[in-house]
């Protein structure tokens, strides 16, 4: 049996006083694509599970009805949940709320008192949307997205893995996502990268973090350290073990995230005021556990640059360590390239202008006042032709510098 995990709606509800409901507090509520429930009526706690940071705005979610009876079984939209949220709330105040996982539900009705269990704490937290009353004119739908023009801001919402369903008979009894793989999937999504460049190490010990969820568990998580963009380092969730909506177990996790970045290493010693031209630079891959925006993910990224301290060999590079200069003024002696398939004729002229890495100047040849277009790749080094690769230029330097 698959379940959809899919973001499929963003919107804002009134919720508030005449609900009974906590003003100023977000909620997620994560639809799952099939359920079960006892009676004949559906609340939304019996859909998918509900995020938060205030566990009376999440019970008060949670018995909101979306569907008031019905008789084997019925399917319940994503809109659906939203409207009944909108329409059993107090239109006065608003507070945003956030539908994610399946677009769609299929409920079917189970045998049963038509009790129901008191709904859990909160798990998660978004930000608040603006303060004022939301109608049904605010919604706008385009194929499975529904949004609400309240003037909200987007959201985080922690994804969870919803396990609630009927087993039919032969089936097998079916088992949750371990809670491990999910806590290091949220990792992924947090910093949009892929699994080759994350390694998450956890330093909880506990078998609880790889075993499956029974059949009709699941596992729900907030974020309590790090999370989002920052999600390296150190980073800890509280997460609970639900049975549906009683809490079997509870686990503080702590994790140790690297991430892989490219950067740049120098072999040498980089003095002061130095301008670097590619020479004695090694690009390679480096495990970070704190970002840092300023490192140099590329030789190109440097070459040309004037060094603004001196920096010891074995350092990888910074971009605030180097500063863009000029390779040539107006009035200086040029060395000119001229390059035509594998012929190379080297010459000399005269600048009409200053320029930096990889600008086009204007050159004039003195003994015949001639004047041409010419890139400059070096401290008075300039090429003409179209013959020009990255290892020429290299070469091209390196000679200069001899």
């Amino acid at each position: 049996m698959r379940f959809c995990r899919t973001m499929i709606l963003v919107g804002a509800a009134a919720l508030g006083a005449g609900a009974g409901v906590r003003v100023g507090t977000a909620q997620t509520i994560h639809m799952a694509g099939k359920a079960v429930v006892v009676g004949k009526v559906v609340q939304v706690g019996d859909i998918g599970t509900i995020d938060g940071c205030d566990a009376a705005t999440a019970e008060k979610l949670a018995q909101m009805v979306v569907v008031a009876k019905f008789t084997d079984s019925v399917k319940v939209r994503s809109e659906d949940v939203l409207l009944a949220v909108m329409t059993q709330g107090d239109p006065r105040v608003g507070c945003k709320v956030q539908v994610q996982g399946a677009a769609e539900c299929q409920v079917r009705a189970e045998a049963g008192d038509g009790s129901t269990e008191e709904a859990q704490g909160p798990i998660g937290a978004l930000p608040v949307a603006a303060n004022r009353a939301v109608t049904a004119d605010d919604l706008s739908v385009v194929g499975s997205v529904v949004t609400a023009g309240t003037g909200a801001g987007p959201g985080t919402a922690v994804t969870t893995e919803v396990i609630k369903a009927g087993k039919k008979d032969g089936d097998k009894p079916e088992k949750g996502q371990p809670l491990a793989e999910m806590l290091k999937e949220q990792v992924l999504n947090d910093l949009e990268a892929v699994a080759e460049d994350v390694h998450v190490t956890f330093e909880t010990n506990s078998p609880l973090l790889d075993a499956a969820a029974g059949a009709g568990q699941r596992w729900q998580y907030r974020t309590l350290v790090g999370g989002g963009k920052s999600s390296i380092g150190t980073v800890e969730w509280e997460a609970q073990l639900m049975q549906g909506r009683q809490v079997m177990q509870k686990l503080l996790v702590t994790a140790r995230v690297l991430r892989r970045v490219p950067s740049v290493v120098t072999l040498a010693t980089i003095e002061r005021g130095e301008v670097v031209l590619g020479k004695n630079l090694k690009a390679e891959d480096r495990w970070l556990d704190r970002k840092m925006p300023g490192l140099m993910s590329g030789i190109n990224e440097v070459v040309g640059q004037e060094a603004t301290r001196g920096i010891p060999a074995g350092s990888y590079l910074d971009s605030r360590d180097f500063k863009n200069v000029e390779l040539t003024a107006y009035g200086d002696a040029l060395t000119v390239y001229f390059l035509s398939g594998n012929l190379r004729i080297k010459g000399s002229g005269k600048a009409l202008g200053a320029g930096k890495l990889h600008d086009h100047i204007n050159v004039e040849n003195e003994a015949t006042k001639e004047r041409f277009d010419g890139l400059l790749i070096g401290r008075h080094v300039v090429v003409v032709g179209n013959a020009l690769d990255a290892k020429i230029e290299q070469q091209l330097r390196e000679n200069q510098n001899q």
